[in-house]
């Protein structure tokens, strides 16, 4: 049975058997499902904690910055040609590019919940037990988070992606670190 949590609010259903099951208040894109093995329980479904607008990042920006700033740095450069460092704009667009489009190649698009980190690029996806998190960081320049991974995956040993922007977070920590931190000590410690 799938119970969906609405508008935030706290809900309960009645499980198997008529016990009473309590499902808390669910956060954004958040759905609770009972479990049927004898013993129902509340656990939580699939939660993206990467952006939107990670296509925006992946595709767009890139394309942009060469189409656009490529035109800027050749006008810039004959602007400037009888000038000794005319080379510099060409060749700052260049590097400023390599930089880009290595960023964007990276980006992925990241789901999480209770026991798994999901992980997709293009039509391809790739699960990841929370367990084989080794290490969670924050980038403040680009906004995005690295993970790395403990085993080879498909994608890498480190898993790139642009969480949900903060409006006045400069220098913030982004929620979501603490978030996947703490779910991954919740698998990592033992259940009683």
């Amino acid at each position: 049975m799938l119970l969906s949590c609405h508008d935030g609010l706290e809900s309960d259903a009645v499980g198997q058997a008529g016990q009473r099951i309590y499902l808390g208040p669910c956060g954004k894109g958040q759905q609770r499902e009972t479990v049927s093995d004898g013993k129902s329980a509340a656990r939580t479904m699939k939660k993206q904690i990467s952006s939107d607008a990670t296509i925006l990042w992946k595709y767009f920006v890139p394309g942009w910055w060469i189409a656009v700033m490529g035109v800027l740095a050749v006008v810039v450069a004959f602007q400037t040609a009888t000038a000794p460092a005319w080379i510099l704009f060409p060749l700052a667009w260049i590097i400023a590019s390599g930089y880009v489009i290595w960023f964007a190649r990276r980006l992925k698009s990241v789901s999480i919940d209770d026991d798994f980190l999901y992980v997709s690029q293009g039509r391809k996806q790739i699960q990841i037990p929370l367990t084989d998190i080794k290490h969670v960081k924050e980038n403040f320049l680009t906004k995005s988070i690295t993970l790395t991974v403990n085993q080879l995956t498909e994608f890498g040993t480190e898993i790139v992606f642009v969480p949900e922007p903060l409006p006045f977070a400069a220098f913030r920590s982004h929620p979501i670190v603490q978030e996947i931190e703490s779910a991954v000590q919740r698998r990592r410690s033992p259940t009683c």
